[in-house]
């Protein structure tokens, strides 16, 4: 299966010019994690229990070879190493990628992400989204937040599934929160009674996570349903695109916004050849309609 090659300088250098633009945060987990001390802006990635930091899941992935894995467990080394304070050496698996710097309009950012998840008794693994006003203060005591998305798995779910995330905008009483957007953050966690009350966390609650594709809404923004089709979706090999008329122009596009292939419909269906593409989001666009496929 092709693996995900967008890198972790790949990614430092689009959040550095543009946050709007789609990227990817070592999101395939296949290459080793580097520091972000040579582009503009500030960056910060934290976590343990596999996360981004550490080794990555190697048994059954999405894609590629490997893939992201945070599970509640017991380790007495590490609870007295972090100084989480467990008096049962309990630990939550999370990961958090966070960006301070420009967001030029967050209502437009999408997350698309590939999950699966082991729910244990009543506790719940957690994916999550937010964009902040830091209200200029180097603390996250009093940052704001100005949108968000959000999945919270309280039941297993055995296979890899595909979810998107799309902004919403925080509100306050029914009023909309307002401010500068200058922060954003993705964070997951294994246990969300862990997390948040991290004494009781419980054993065993696992999520896998890969193929974290951020990518820009506003291509995608008039959709109309059934104007054409695209099928297989998720696909391998070949994407046909079904359409209503002859003569449309069909354009393929990756989650970067480079044009892939443009031509003209001379038939209902056409047939797109993909294997030589890299795995992960792209978009077929006819008109003023764009449909998203994922290649694997």
């Amino acid at each position: 299966m092709k693996k995900l090659l967008l890198s972790i300088t790949m990614l430092s250098t689009a959040f550095a010019a543009n946050l709007n633009a789609q990227t990817l945060t070592n999101g395939n987990f296949e290459g080793a994690f580097t520091e972000f001390s040579t582009f503009p802006g500030n960056y910060d990635i934290d976590g343990f229990t596999n996360g981004w930091l550490n080794a990555p899941e190697t048994t059954a992935p999405h894609a590629g070879l490997k893939s992201l894995k945070l599970t509640t467990s017991v380790d007495a080394a590490l609870n007295s190493a972090l100084s989480w304070g467990d008096p049962e050496d309990k630990l939550t698996g999370f990961v958090s990628y966070v960006y301070k710097g420009v967001i030029a309009d967050p209502s437009e950012l999408n997350l698309d992400f590939w999950y699966k998840n082991t729910s244990v008794g009543t506790d719940s693994s957690y994916v999550g989204m937010m964009v902040y006003d830091t209200v200029g203060t180097t603390t996250a005591a009093d940052d704001k937040v100005l949108y968000f998305a959000e999945l919270m798995l309280t039941t297993t779910t055995a296979n890899w599934t595909n979810e998107t995330f799309t902004m919403t905008q925080n509100t306050n009483a029914g009023v909309p929160v307002t401010g500068t957007a200058n922060k954003f953050e993705i964070y997951a966690v294994s246990s969300t009674r862990g997390f948040w009350d991290y004494n009781t966390p419980t054993v065993g609650e696992t999520l896998w996570l890969d193929d974290l594709v951020l990518a820009n809404t506003a291509s995608v923004k008039n959709v109309t349903a059934n104007e054409f089709k695209i099928s297989p979706n998720p696909a391998t090999d070949v994407v046909n695109v079904s359409l209503k008329n002859n003569g449309e122009v069909i354009t393929l596009t990756s989650a970067e916004g480079k044009v892939i292939e443009t031509r003209v419909a001379n038939n209902a269906t056409e047939s797109f050849d993909v294997k030589g593409l890299t795995a992960g989001v792209y978009f077929f666009t006819v008109g003023t309609t764009t449909e998203k496929v994922i290649i694997k």
